[in-house]
Parts: C-alpha cells; sequence; structure tokens
C-alpha cells in the first residue's frame, strides 16, 4: 500500500495558567488555558484568556505562568480535502 502525503505545519500554543475569581464566592481557582499563538506580554494574554473563556460567574484575574510550546502537526491529503474549505483565489501581486 502506498504512504499517503502529509500536509504539515508548525504551530506556536501558549500555556496559561491563569488565577480566576469567582465572584459571587469570592473564591480564587487556577486554570490552565492553551491559547494559539505568541503573546509579547501577560497583559496581552491575559486580554485573549478574558475574551474567551471570562463568565459572568468567574473572571480571569491574573497570568502566573506561560509556557510556549511549540508542535508540528500533520494531516494526510486526504483528510485535509475532506474537512477542508476552498477559498477564492489570490489575487497576484505587481512588480
Amino acid at each position: 500500500m502506498k504512504k499517503e502525503k502529509l500536509i504539515t505545519r508548525t504551530f506556536v500554543i501558549t500555556q496559561a495558567t491563569v488565577l480566576s475569581l469567582n465572584v459571587e464566592t469570592a473564591e480564587p481557582s487556577t486554570s490552565v488555558y492553551e491559547m494559539p499563538g505568541l503573546y509579547k506580554t501577560d497583559e496581552a494574554l491575559l486580554k485573549a484568556v478574558k475574551e474567551l473563556h471570562d463568565t459572568d460567574k468567574d473572571k480571569a484575574v491574573a497570568v502566573t505562568a506561560k509556557t510556549e510550546i511549540e508542535e508540528l502537526r500533520g494531516i494526510t491529503e486526504s483528510a485535509f480535502l475532506a474537512n477542508s474549505s476552498v477559498l477564492p483565489a489570490r489575487e497576484k501581486k505587481e512588480a
């Protein structure tokens, strides 16, 4: 059987340990979130975490630790074709 080709890409994920506060009980908790991409500052990372994970009850307060993880991921060409969307053609830049 012929080995199927892979489409690969390197991703950087920022793993953030975040201190959160339950606003009803004033009870603190710590959660770990995996956020796509790199963040230059803890403030930018906290803002991104808040946008995705804050609720009416739980609020992210501070980033206590962060780790940047680089991963190589791949998908077979047939799986890519079955699960991807067709995009409009890119416009050519004039020289």
